[in-house]
């Protein structure tokens, strides 16, 4: 089946002619029935969400895996713009095998991997092989039509971790298990690019944003030693990036009850109703139709209006006593004071609750959730109704941060 170019410059980038006939000379390796098999299995795949049943592949006994592996000269510093003029590279692919259905409840991926390095940072972008074979063409090259995208960050000393091991066994030791578990994830999506989001979230980082994505992406954190761009999904509608972006978010990344997720708030049609309530709750005023790719820009005004209205107010009814001064003006000494108790909620159980809450979780979820965070915590159900209704923890703030 021939490359379709399109699919890898629309979703990616362009890359030089020889390269197009390298990835080629690879898909060449596979039969007809193969291919078929690939992009079927990812049709199942794109149906299906983070740790939920396969729909339709319990008429199927076998999945096919098979990857391409394109990685540029370490030792030159490229950009998306500039790779399509690099000519030394190397390009290899995975032996096809097929995976019983009795070994694995989650479908193999096969995709299009491809590396260079960017300021000495290992950037990888992956791409399933489904759709530069074809799937979706149309959708994907026509405009209004949503990508759904993860970002995966990895600290530097990670990285060197894997490389010496490697190193001293000479063997190619699988480091991609503890790669996995210690990167930072952010899921996204867009109507544009992910490659313009990306450009605005840089621009975000380099604008002292708080979110924890653009923290991360200024290396707050740690050193950054990886970062993996993935397309989840292209050519698809609203509603289903969405639905995609909302279930994942919430299985994958939403901070802090996963302590590397880079999502603040979840994600899809979730976001959004926590975005008007948080408005109403905190009197802004949103004046423009929110979609995803104006919506942490929105959020970012959101947040300041609610700061300086919390700045503004505090201290207001200060007494001449030192603990009602410090009550008034040290909202850390005023966290500690109510939150320290084991049958009390910590700040971070509160933040989590209210987010949830304005999301439209329900209360039996919040609280499953919210213990994970602290389980020494012994707090209950009524405490959270509670804390919900403003008749507890009112003096603590409702912000993000």
């Amino acid at each position: 089946m021939q490359l379709e170019i399109d699919a890898i410059e629309k979703l990616l980038f362009p890359l030089n002619k020889n390269v197009y006939k390298s990835i080629q000379d690879e898909l060449n390796k596979l039969s007809n029935e193969d291919i078929q098999n690939i992009i079927n299995c990812f049709n199942f795949e794109k149906e299906s969400y983070f740790h939920e049943p396969l729909k339709g592949t319990d008429k199927l006994s076998k999945f096919p895996e098979f990857n391409i592996y394109l990685s540029f000269d370490e030792n030159e510093d490229y950009t998306e713009n500039s790779i399509v003029n690099a000519k030394k590279y190397k390009i290899c692919s995975s032996n096809l095998r097929y995976i019983e259905r009795s070994e694995s409840m989650e479908l193999p991926t096969s995709d299009l991997i491809i590396l260079f390095y960017h300021h000495h940072i290992e950037n990888y972008f992956i791409i399933p092989l489904a759709y530069i074979l074809g799937l979706n063409l149309k959708k994907i090259k026509t405009p209004g039509y949503y990508q759904v995208y993860q970002h995966m960050i990895t600290p530097k000393s990670i990285i060197q971790n894997r490389d010496y091991y490697i190193s001293i066994s000479r063997g190619q030791i699988d480091m991609q298990k503890e790669i996995n578990e210690n990167s930072y994830t952010y899921i996204g999506i867009t109507k544009r690019s992910w490659q313009k989001r990306y450009q605005e979230h840089i621009n975000s980082s380099r604008s002292n944003s708080y979110l924890r994505f653009h923290r991360c992406l200024r290396q707050d954190f740690f050193e950054i030693g990886a970062i993996e761009h993935i397309i989840d999904r292209a050519g698809i509608t609203e509603d289903e990036a969405m639905l995609i972006e909302e279930k994942n978010v919430e299985q994958m990344s939403l901070y802090p009850i996963f302590p590397r997720g880079l999502n603040m708030i979840p994600g899809g049609k979730a976001g959004l109703k926590f975005l008007h309530e948080h408005a109403r709750r905190i009197g802004y005023k949103i004046e423009r139709k929110i979609d995803a790719d104006i919506f942490e820009s929105e959020l970012l005004k959101m947040e300041d209006f609610n700061l300086k209205q919390i700045q503004k107010n505090q201290g207001e009814k200060v007494k001449n006593e030192k603990l009602a001064e410090l009550w008034a003006n040290d909202i850390n000494f005023r966290i500690k004071a109510i939150t320290n108790q084991n049958h009390h909620f910590s700040y971070e159980q509160i933040q989590c609750a209210r987010l949830l809450f304005s999301s439209g979780w329900d209360l039996e979820k919040i609280l499953e959730n919210i213990k994970k965070l602290n389980t020494e915590k012994d707090i209950n159900i009524n405490q959270l109704n509670n804390l919900l209704n403003g008749d507890t923890y009112s003096s603590i703030p409702y912000v993000l941060l």
